[in-house]
């Protein structure tokens, strides 16, 4: 298998990377999430300072069989490295999937990445036998965690999503709440950032240690600016202490290129404001503004650890149901 890097300029190398990346997301899965063609070949245009994402091609005897993705932070955890592998459905089984997976390797080694990361899906009632985990065992990789993909089907009953916000008020009325669209208020980005770095370590990552993030106000603004570029639309509740700092936000993206399909981005709460129900509350408000702006959306997804018990009774409550895991896996090299 001849493997070739995709640059987003390259119509047919970006198409053939994108359609194999579908085809696989959709294999044996009936919710399926993955990039248009629009939104890859920003992605891989690398304008969100924050990552470098590199994507390559594999074809045999000239037909693209597989796809394969590099993620590299830029300005922190510096030692690691995502991998993703996709094998055109009719294509698997012949041994694409390691060739790419042992080339990615070498160009995550190459650049001084001695941890390496990748994510495989698999069916709520699949063991250890699922093909695809066995692949990420067989290649050297060790389970770290599980991630949960739920869906919560729209409209959302209004009712419900009232009475949980006017349940959880009672808990955080010295706090405040503002809504926005894009890059929130440029005078509270300083302290913004100082909440969206957390995540990284307050987050539950299982058997991989992280460190907090850089996001700075400059960084963020390239991020967003690049969501747009994607035609993505990024919503944002974000709740304020006595000081007026940010201390907790909820995130949802409007996709323009998928007409159904809302996301449920990070939900974080200052681990110093803890207990005062503001993931549910800024969760549940942002959802209400979303879903009356997009009325024609069906279908909500968000990923949680599954050891993330608080934010899995949020989403219980809220009437997501869990579709499909999602192992993460990884070695050190």
């Amino acid at each position: 298998m001849d493997i070739t890097r995709v640059h987003p300029d390259d119509a047919s190398a970006a198409a053939e990377f994108t359609r194999i990346t579908t085809e696989a997301a959709a294999y044996d899965n009936p919710y399926p999430t993955s990039y248009s063609l629009e939104e890859q070949r920003e992605e891989l245009r690398n304008r969100d300072p924050e990552n470098t994402v590199e994507g390559y091609l594999g074809t045999a005897g000239g037909v693209a069989v597989a796809a394969g993705s590099l993620e590299m932070p830029v300005h922190d955890n510096t030692e690691k490295a995502w991998l993703g592998v996709s094998v055109a459905p009719k294509d698997r089984r012949r041994g694409y999937g390691s060739e790419m997976a042992s080339f990615l390797e070498v160009q995550a080694q190459r650049r001084g990445r001695t941890t390496l990361t990748t994510a495989v899906g698999y069916p709520t009632d699949a063991d250890e036998s699922h093909p695809d985990r066995r692949f990420a065992t067989k290649h050297g990789y060790s389970f770290s965690q599980v991630d949960v993909h739920r869906v919560l089907d729209l409209p959302a009953d209004q009712a419900l999503l009232q009475r949980l916000r006017e349940d959880a008020e009672p808990h955080h009325r010295d706090y405040t709440f503002r809504d926005s669209v894009g890059l929130p208020a440029e005078e509270i980005l300083e302290d913004y950032c100082v909440l969206l770095n957390a995540i990284l370590v307050d987050a539950p990552s299982g058997e991989i240690d992280y460190e907090e993030g850089s996001t700075t106000p400059k960084s963020l603004a390239e991020r967003v600016e690049s969501l747009r570029i994607q035609g993505r639309t990024l919503y944002t509740d974000i709740a304020f202490d006595a000081a007026e700092i940010p201390v907790a936000h909820s995130q949802l993206v409007v996709p323009a290129h998928d007409l159904l399909k809302i996301y449920q981005w990070d939900t974080i709460v200052h681990r110093d404001h803890r207990g005062h129900r503001l993931g549910l509350a800024t969760k549940v408000r942002n959802l209400a503004i979303v879903q009356a702006l997009h009325p024609e959306r069906t279908s909500l997804h968000t990923w949680n650890a599954e050891s993330n018990h608080h934010m899995v009774a949020v989403n219980d409550a809220m009437g997501f149901r869990p579709v499909r895991y999602f192992g993460e896996y990884y070695r050190k090299v």
